[in-house]
């Protein structure tokens, strides 16, 4: 688990260093309100811990950001280093949540009243109340204090005076330990965030036309192979065993930012044996069922050397023991050479009830032709 949150923290200092390389131009104070929908139920009563969900952030950055070329592409890009704080329901259960989230927001529209902005972060979030046997048994979601933590979502700026700016930010939330350490069902909140900014000059910079289309349309092929170690179940029958994968894409580049395709997954991993049958352990396992096939619709959002991963894929084989099929796969990834990349990704199952369920997180090392 240490070594899984030290890769975590390298890839968020990735995003981190995009605000730290340039002048701090840009303050923001903003309330956070929203919903908290909880992926288990009380235990004895089976009644819902849903519930609505209040805080706080702060944020410094500066729109603008990158040399000259990256501006050519990609605009008056925002960056922000953002400080969040959130009560969530049930406090006793659920306690709290404090992040520190890197965010890249890419523009949609912008000129000198008002900004549009699609807002991606990835950090940390430290939770003040974990699972107990003995004391927080309906805490489900997190049993560890140290998560990551995704975020997704619209940024719109409206600018009342020269150096001062309302805005409005929805967005969902996602929180987990991508099961390093079980229990972890992950907490989903839907938010939205309103606040006020300052900032500290315009330059040109700040209102710079994206431009994302390229010369010429481009078909990608990239590969990685990926593990991780995870847990599974809970207390005596609590199971602990390695997933190995390779993942394949074929992209065509529509313009600088956005690729689109088909991916194939190939997995060893006895998770999907292990969730549909009540009390089976890793070792009754048969080898056969830990060899899993699946494709789906791969697409890519690449912001110079980092990119951004978001699939959704189906198993095909085999079938005959997966009762939720449908999985989603995203995060961040870092090229360190033209070809070699790193990344580390979630992958979530999409359960019965159509919430997203924490599987694992993939470290991964791969190569684009």
């Amino acid at each position: 688990m240490v070594g899984s949150n030290r890769y975590i923290i390298s890839l968020i200092f990735l995003l981190t260093s995009i605000v730290g390389k340039t002048q701090i131009k840009k303050f923001e104070v903003a309330g956070v309100y929203g919903y908290h929908f909880a992926t288990n139920t009380i235990y004895k009563t089976g009644a819902s811990l849903n519930g609505p969900i209040k805080g706080i952030e702060l944020g410094i950055g500066k729109s603008g950001i990158g040399n000259a070329n990256y501006q050519e592409i990609y605009g008056a890009q925002k960056a922000m280093l953002n400080f969040r704080f959130i009560e969530l329901n049930n406090k006793d259960t659920f306690g709290y949540a404090f992040s520190l989230l890197p965010s890249i927001h890419l523009p949609l529209s912008i000129s000198k009243n008002q900004a549009l902005r699609v807002k991606v972060s990835y950090g940390l979030t430290f939770n003040t109340q974990q699972f107990n046997k003995e004391t927080n048994f309906d805490n489900r979601a997190i049993s560890s204090p140290l998560n990551f933590g995704l975020d997704l979502g619209l940024d719109w700026e409206l600018r009342i005076a020269k150096r001062q700016y309302l805005y409005l930010s929805p967005g969902i939330f996602h929180i987990s330990n991508g099961s390093f350490k079980m229990p972890n069902g992950g907490i989903n909140l839907v938010y939205l965030k309103a606040g006020f900014g300052l900032n500290q000059g315009l330059a040109n910079s700040d209102l710079k036309k994206h431009s994302y289309s390229l010369d010429k349309k481009l078909w990608n092929y990239w590969i990685y192979g990926f593990a991780t170690h995870r847990e599974f179940n809970y207390f005596a029958n609590l199971d602990r065993f390695w997933v190995f994968g390779l993942n394949q894409n074929l992209t065509y580049q529509i313009n600088h930012l956005y690729a689109i395709g088909l991916g194939a997954d190939l997995h060893y991993d006895a998770t999907q044996s292990l969730t549909n049958a009540d009390g089976k352990r890793v070792y009754q396992v048969k080898e056969h069922e830990k060899y899993l096939f699946a494709i789906g619709l791969s697409q890519q959002f690449t912001l110079g050397k980092i990119f951004l991963p978001v699939g959704v894929y189906t198993y095909l084989v085999p079938l005959s023991f997966i009762k939720e099929p449908v999985y989603i796969r995203f995060g961040l990834g870092y090229h360190f050479t033209k070809h070699w990349f790193v990344g580390s990704f979630f992958k979530g199952t999409v359960n019965n009830k159509g919430q997203l369920k924490s599987d694992f997180m993939e470290w991964s090392l791969g190569y684009r032709f």
